[in-house]
């Protein structure tokens, strides 16, 4: 069970509180990166085949917190610390600062505040959700500059999960042209292409899949061939057809249960 975390960028000292555990329970399991396997029988009649595997829930815990010095939470306490956790309606960070979960991230929405009384000690206790199944890693923040001469660069990714990652992308260019960026880990023939770009011109490319240019006249969403740029777990080799700077920002998964 962790004792300390960091919540939208204020952590648990700030309120003089502890993460506790008031169910010493002999065992209690805890679960995470729930699936829901979908088969069908094969044509032999004899095996079923696997046809689909996804994430079926996010992954969701309880915690407990106390004073430190084991006083009873205040009414006062209780308003402040619900409104530091309790943001409907939105995800934030939250860092857990533990050795098993070093460079562990989850995005979060803590709710359904409820107070428990253990051995005469007053305490709060918060349901999180997050936005996965699984958690992230520390954001990496990653500049380049290529030109014609040296147009690729590489990137390693220790990814647990098969899914692909959409990075924050930036891209200012030093020379105009239609712009191409290609990941020899992507199978076939896919790329990313913008045609009409300008020196200058700087593209930004969400990781929820929004695209905007710095020139308001540039038409970019006709001008994008709708292949969203896509980095995947291991090598990945990432060439450019003009000089540009690229700043990518991403995080890898982390397949962990937080308990």
């Amino acid at each position: 069970m962790f004792a300390d975390f960091t919540f939208n960028g204020v952590g648990n000292d700030e309120y003089g509180v502890i993460c506790v555990a008031f169910d010493a329970q002999v065992k209690n399991n805890y679960s995470g990166q729930k699936t829901e396997l979908k088969t069908e029988i094969s044509g032999n009649g004899r095996e079923f085949e696997i046809y689909d595997q996804k994430y079926s829930e996010p992954m969701s815990f309880n915690f407990q917190i106390v004073n430190k010095d084991l006083s009873d939470i205040s009414p006062e306490q209780e308003r402040y610390i619900s409104k530091w956790l309790c943001h409907r309606g939105e995800y934030s960070w939250m860092f857990l600062q533990e050795p098993r979960y070093a460079d562990i991230y989850i995005k979060a929405n803590i709710s359904n505040p409820q107070i428990i009384v253990v051995a005469g000690v007053c305490g709060l206790e918060y349901t999180v959700t997050t936005s996965a199944a699984t958690c992230f890693s520390d954001e990496h923040d990653e500049s380049v500059v290529l030109t014609q001469d040296d147009n690729s660069f590489e990137l390693y990714l220790f990814n647990d999960d098969e899914y692909c990652i959409h990075p924050n992308l930036e891209i200012t260019f030093a020379e105009s042209g239609d712009f191409q960026l290609k990941n020899e880990a992507e199978k076939n023939d896919y790329f990313l292409e913008i045609k009409g770009v300008t020196a200058g011109e700087t593209i930004t490319i969400e990781e929820d899949l929004f695209i905007s240019s710095s020139i308001e006249s540039h038409d970019i969403w006709n001008d994008f061939n709708k292949n969203w740029f896509r980095l995947y777990d291991d090598k990945n080799v990432i060439t450019a057809n003009l000089a540009c700077t690229i700043n990518l920002k991403y995080r890898e998964t982390r397949r962990l249960i937080v308990y």
